[in-house]
């Protein structure tokens, strides 16, 4: 059956994240609400990852099963039209087979780090008052690259592997801001907060390398986790998957929407 892939944008400060939950306002929910509005069908939409409360994405991959042909470009419209403003439909693509969850295999994460007060960057970065060591920012969240066990810097949920491979972990000033970018094919549930935590404790006298190194082994639990404000999905980047046959979405049976 074919697969809708939609590319979403979207402001994490007033969700209770991703994932579906009754009587609480999330992004899965909502997208639902428009696809049943505009569609006139219930399509149940699955999401490449979960994200926590407040947390922001730039791109955001969702899919659902399709049984029926659509003008993809009137789709898009009309999905923005009925969205509430903090959601975007960046594009919408018709592939075979294609699962957001299954099919993604890498995600880059940015969290924003603030040193001087800035009240537009303010809803999406975390400030920081006390002197913070950049270079021993950097040297720690750089550590992270590599095959790690990374139980100690998340919730663990039966049946999951805590191992995970690190491709990339980069910070970058600009300013008054620090970007501390980390990629991998996934996280665990609050993982990127606390090793942003971590670092963020050892660059502040309040952890000790020690302890840190620890925690890296999975010897000991980190005892920090960042808010969630300031972390944003960057990037999901998608599996090849051949494309829907030739001239499908401009079929004669094309729904009014």
């Amino acid at each position: 059956m074919p697969s809708l892939v939609i590319e979403l944008s979207f402001v994490g400060t007033n969700f209770h994240g991703w994932q579906f939950q009754p009587g609480l306002r999330t992004i899965q929910g909502e997208l639902e609400r428009a696809l049943k509005t505009v569609t006139n069908k219930e399509l149940r939409v699955v999401g490449c990852c979960r994200t926590d409360a407040g947390v922001h994405a730039r791109q955001y991959l969702a899919s659902c099963n399709l049984d029926h042909p659509l003008d993809l470009e009137r789709l898009k419209r009309a999905l923005n039209g009925v969205l509430p403003k903090d959601i975007r439909v960046l594009s919408l693509e018709l592939k075979e087979r294609f699962n957001a969850r299954f099919d993604t295999i890498s995600k880059l994460y940015s969290y924003c780090i603030l040193t001087a007060p800035d009240p537009f960057l303010a809803p999406y970065c975390l400030l920081i008052n006390r002197p913070i060591d950049i270079d021993l920012l950097s040297r720690s969240w750089g550590s992270y690259i590599g095959l790690h066990d990374f139980r100690s810097f998340c919730k663990i949920e039966p049946g999951k592997s805590t191992l995970i491979f690190i491709d990339q972990a980069i910070t970058i000033a600009s300013g008054k801001a620090i970007f501390l970018k980390i990629r991998a094919s996934h996280f665990l549930r609050y993982m990127v907060r606390r090793l942003v935590g971590c670092s963020i404790a050892l660059s502040q006298n309040r952890l000790s390398i020690d302890n840190f190194k620890s925690a890296l082994t999975g010897e000991k639990v980190c005892p920090f986790c960042a808010p969630p404000h300031g972390l944003t999905l960057e990037q999901v980047i998608p599996r090849t998957k051949p494309p829907l046959i030739k001239g499908f979405p401009n079929d004669d049976k094309v729904s009014n929407i």
